[in-house]
């Protein structure tokens, strides 16, 4: 939460999956951390892990962030603004794809994530240091796993007898 061009544990370490912060502009805020990580410099090179790349960048992600309404302590609820705020939506996120698809390894939930992002106009590439792979889209990662999903059987009818040559359809948006 220190702006463009920084960054901080556990949101730079290689291994987590980092969330930045959008607006309901769509936009980075302000506040939002990110950059582009040289492990051997930044964590120091006898500390990297052999299976990080030398180079990556974070977030790896944004989603909502500012002015969410939370539940606060004590009760009741407060608007805040924050990745803290920004993080649960991508946990809610993948619980509906865990939902879709139980099978799948947090590195493959991470996948359907990014490669479900939505990509703003201003960062049609993404995997930058604002937007990380783009925002959050929740329907586009959902779109992807349905499209690929199965549904095993048997179609009964009214009285619970199997129906022998039944065709069963699924759509989705």
């Amino acid at each position: 939460n220190s702006g463009d061009g920084t960054s901080g544990s556990p949101g730079n370490v290689y291994d987590t999956f980092s969330i930045g912060a959008s607006n309901s502009n769509f936009s980075i805020a302000d506040f939002s951390g990110g950059e582009n990580i040289d492990a051997s410099s930044d964590f120091g090179e006898n500390s990297v892990p052999s299976s990080w790349p030398e180079n990556y960048t974070v977030p790896d992600i944004a989603a909502p962030g500012v002015e969410v309404k939370s539940t606060y302590t004590g009760g009741g609820y407060a608007i805040a603004s924050g990745t803290s705020m920004s993080a649960p939506h991508v946990a809610g996120a993948a619980a509906l794809i865990l939902s879709v698809n139980e099978s799948l390894s947090p590195k493959q939930v991470e996948k359907v994530i990014r490669e479900g992002a939505y990509h703003p106009p201003e960062d049609p590439v993404g995997n930058d240091t604002r937007y990380g792979a783009g925002l959050l889209d929740i329907e586009g990662a959902l779109v992807n796993q349905v499209a690929t999903a199965t549904v095993s059987g048997t179609v009964v009818d009214s009285t619970g007898n199997p129906v022998s040559g039944a065709d069963v359809g699924a759509g989705f948006g």
